[in-house]
């Protein structure tokens, strides 16, 4: 069925996505304790080693790097995150809460 093929590409490119950006996350943090301040941009990892490329998600589209070292979908990406439909944590019992 073509429409249970789509939604299959669809969520492995999403799971792919998030793999990468963990992956980018972590050379990140890796070029943080270099040069004590977070990329600009993953072209800025890619001039010093840490990336061989610019990654590009699964719809083509470069992966955004966030001033805290975070990284994120472009804003044109097509990618869905898994993450972006997942159910909030229950909250902490009170008597784990600080």
């Amino acid at each position: 069925d073509p429409t249970i093929r789509a939604n299959a590409a669809r969520h492995i490119d999403g799971l792919r996505a998030e793999l990468e950006m963990e992956e980018i996350q972590r050379r990140a943090a890796l070029f943080y304790e270099r040069n004590g301040r977070w990329p600009s941009s993953t072209a800025e990892m890619v001039s010093q080693g840490l990336l061989g490329a610019v990654p590009l998600d699964p719809s083509g589209h470069p992966y955004q790097m966030q001033p805290d070292g975070s990284v994120t979908l472009h804003p044109d990406s097509t990618v869905t995150l898994e993450y972006d439909y997942a159910p909030s944590p229950p909250p902490l019992p009170s008597a784990v809460q600080h």
